[in-house]
């Protein structure tokens, strides 16, 4: 959790549900001292700070369904359609990595962690303008 993530209530949900989780409280010195006070560490530095750096993980996939799938701008006004939105997407996003995977193996250019904007331009965009040739417009690809 980021320092702006503690509250007690935030806290008490977390613990309900995780096995552990970790607080980072570097500009709160209040907050730093009660810390310390806990005697049953079970981390070392290093794995907390290991286990943190996970986090970047999961925000390379947010940053991919607010791009991609459109979660940034959610389509309805109700948390339960959203809600189906999200899903929806997030299984048309794993749909398209197993797709992707299959189509990086058979086309150059395309890899399994090729991105949906990079996918429909390298693969399915096709250039071409309407020419007037003849006396008629003629779609030149």
């Amino acid at each position: 959790m980021d320092a702006v993530s503690y509250s007690k209530e935030i806290i008490n949900v977390v613990d309900k549900y995780s096995k552990k989780f970790y607080i980072r409280a570097n500009k709160f010195e209040h907050l730093l001292e009660q810390i310390k006070e806990i005697k049953n560490w079970q981390s070392t530095e290093k794995e907390v700070i290991e286990y943190y750096n996970q986090r970047g993980g999961s925000e390379k996939i947010f940053d991919i369904m607010n791009n991609d799938y459109g979660w940034s701008h959610m389509p309805f006004s109700f948390l339960n359609e959203n809600a189906a939105f999200m899903i929806i997407t997030a299984m048309i996003k794993n749909f398209y990595n197993y797709f992707v995977a299959l189509v990086s193996k058979v086309f150059a250019g395309i890899y399994p962690t090729t991105r949906l904007k990079r996918f429909v331009f390298r693969f399915i965009s096709v250039s071409g303008k309407w020419v007037y040739q003849a006396r008629q417009w003629v779609l030149k690809f």
